[in-house]
């Protein structure tokens, strides 16, 4: 069984260069960090208008995000593994266990 979800990759040039792969992939690590930033300063907002201006950047800078991530992940250079289900069984018991333990406290 094929663990991998992928499409077939768009070939890029192979030379010392900087093609749309890896332009594309610093877009992408750049909206990821900087998404992460908002968060940051939202939650430390000295007013509800600054908080406010923050997470509307915030969703703008996260809609970016996830259409570099679709267009990498159509282009076939971003490559997801397919966990097996036993893996994820394992993950939601343990979550409900410690949704459980919070709720008793």
């Amino acid at each position: 069984m094929n663990s991998e979800l992928n499409n077939k990759e768009t070939q890029v040039s192979n030379k010392n260069e900087y093609n749309d792969k890896d332009i594309l992939q610093d877009v992408l690590t750049s909206l990821k960090s900087l998404d992460s930033l908002y968060s940051i300063a939202k939650q430390e907002a000295s007013n509800e208008e600054l908080y406010d201006s923050f997470d509307e950047f915030e969703m703008d800078v996260s809609e970016c995000q996830r259409e570099a991530f679709e267009t990498m992940y159509a282009l076939g250079w971003y490559t997801l593994t397919k966990s097996p289900q036993t893996k994820i069984d394992e993950t939601l018991k343990k979550f409900n266990q410690m949704k459980q333990e919070l709720q008793q406290n």
